[in-house]
């Protein structure tokens, strides 16, 4: 015969609501090298001058090969440098890509080397910002009948608040060489600032 009973029940005490207090969580978001906007029909990703310089290369003067970090960005060219005009770029799938300085849309002359195509027209070194346009894109943006893909805009670096003077040079493989100078005034007694650059960029293989 067996016999059988619980007796979990006596020894239960009644719960208590637990009531939490507030919990506040402080702190700053770090700036990084990216900036998306969230707050309007478009995607606009922009990348700072920490990014030009990290993600351009030694050639630092082509904005396609710095937008290549970004999703739905396929960029390749056959050379590192982004000198060549073997290289293609596909934004969301498509190829028709817009390019603009401060909005100011330009136009491609033709693919005949460097100094031609606008993808070579600045020096990275005189931008402050990369900024990518994708989907509805604004229309002071996308003034261009090849701007299906996006739009790349290009921001340039201000003169600087005191005098100086920049000299960079890089080398590479295949007798790559860059040469790149700049002369900020600072502030001007008829109450202005100016900055003045120039650079020279060579490279054997192409």
């Amino acid at each position: 015969m067996v016999f059988s009973f619980s007796a979990s029940g006596w020894c239960e005490k009644p719960q208590e609501d637990v009531t939490l207090g507030e919990i506040v969580v402080e702190g700053e978001q770090e700036k990084g090298i990216l900036k998306i906007k969230t707050t309007q029909p478009n995607t606009e990703t922009t990348i700072n001058k920490e990014g030009i310089t990290l993600y351009g290369g030694a050639g630092q003067i082509n904005p396609r090969k710095i937008i290549d970090i970004l999703p739905s960005v396929n960029y390749q060219s056959a050379d590192a440098y982004g000198l060549t005009t073997n290289q293609g770029i596909r934004i969301r799938g498509q190829r028709q890509v817009f390019s603009s300085v401060e909005g100011l849309g330009l136009i491609s002359v033709g693919l005949g080397g460097p100094g031609v195509n606008d993808n070579w027209l600045f020096d990275m070194e005189n931008m402050s910002a990369v900024s990518l346009y994708k989907g509805a894109v604004a229309p002071e943006k996308s003034l261009a009948w090849t701007n299906l893909g996006g739009t790349i805009d290009r921001s340039i670096l201000r003169p600087a608040d005191k005098i100086g003077f920049t000299l960079n040079e890089s080398h590479g493989t295949w007798d790559f060489n860059k040469i790149f100078t700049r002369f900020d005034s600072g502030p001007l007694p008829w109450k202005t600032k100016m900055f003045a650059s120039f650079s020279r960029t060579q490279s054997d293989k192409w």
